[in-house]
Formats: structure tokens, C-alpha cells, sequence
């Protein structure tokens, strides 16, 4: 014999209700655990020998760290660092950019340079350009380094 029964809306909210005190309570229990379960030392982290640092309470100027690493490159594209591979990557980047103009501003010339798909930059001695150092700007040529490779940029 087949018994059909259904649904009717008083008991859909009191699952509905039953439910949510479900959810509720295991919000309570995790936040509870969370503010209450004591943390293991640090020496537990690192093998039980303790070799994590002490921090003081103290600010550090970080000025000078910040200044440092503002003038290091720390990362590179990854198609920069899989083209220096290679003996022809700094000829093959430099396919990439057609030099429109060299102008001098002062006492420092700048070049302009079309770089595929970005556009045209203006460029300065010391500056990077798709992993390039600029090390030279002279009427009609820059020229460039790229992890010890130097290429020159003409018209």
C-alpha cells in the first residue's frame, strides 16, 4: 500500500526553526573555541626547541628598510625570468620595442619608446623597461642590459 503524505507549512517552519538553532549553536561553539581554547606555545610550532625570535613591543622606523628595497627589483615577470634563459631572450625582448624618439630635457636625454601591447614610455638613465636597465641614451640609441647582456636600441 502506497502512503503518500505531505509537507504541510507549520511543520516545513518548525524545521525551518529546528534548522537554524542547529546553525546557531555551532556559530556559538566555533567562536567560543575560538576565543577560549588556549594556544600552544611557540616552541611547539618549531620542533619543541624554541627557535622563533622575540618580539618587543616596540615600533621600528622602517624608513630606511622601505627606502632599500625601493630600489631593488624583487620580482620579475615570469616571461623575463624564462627569457634570460635562453642565449637570444635580450634580442627577442628587445623585438618588443621600437624607439620613436630621443630628446634632451636639461641636462638628461629621454627616449620614447613604443612597447608592444603597452604603449609608448618615456624612459631615463637607471630606468627598467620589460626587465631591461636603461644604462645609455645618445641621439638615436639607447642602450640596455638585461642580466649582464647589453643590446642597443636604434630606429
Amino acid at each position: 500500500m502506497n502512503v503518500r503524505t505531505s509537507m504541510t507549512p507549520d511543520r516545513w517552519a518548525q524545521l525551518l526553526l529546528a534548522a537554524g538553532a542547529v546553525i546557531a549553536a555551532a556559530s556559538v561553539s566555533a567562536v567560543a573555541l575560538a576565543v577560549f581554547w588556549p594556544l600552544p606555545s611557540p616552541s611547539a610550532f618549531v620542533g619543541g626547541g624554541g627557535n622563533l625570535p622575540q618580539l618587543s613591543g616596540q615600533r621600528t622606523d622602517t624608513t630606511e628598510l622601505a627606502a632599500a628595497l625601493g630600489r631593488r627589483r624583487l620580482l620579475e615577470p615570469a616571461e623575463i625570468q624564462a627569457a634570460v634563459k635562453d642565449a637570444g631572450a635580450a634580442q627577442d625582448l628587445l623585438g618588443r620595442m621600437r624607439l620613436q624618439g630621443v630628446v634632451r630635457m636639461g641636462d638628461q636625454p629621454q627616449a620614447y619608446v613604443m612597447i608592444q601591447d603597452e604603449g609608448v614610455k618615456v624612459l631615463r638613465v637607471g630606468d627598467q623597461v620589460l626587465g631591461f636597465q636603461v644604462e645609455k641614451i645618445e641621439a638615436g640609441k639607447v642602450e640596455l642590459s638585461l642580466e649582464g647582456v647589453r643590446v642597443t636600441l636604434t630606429y
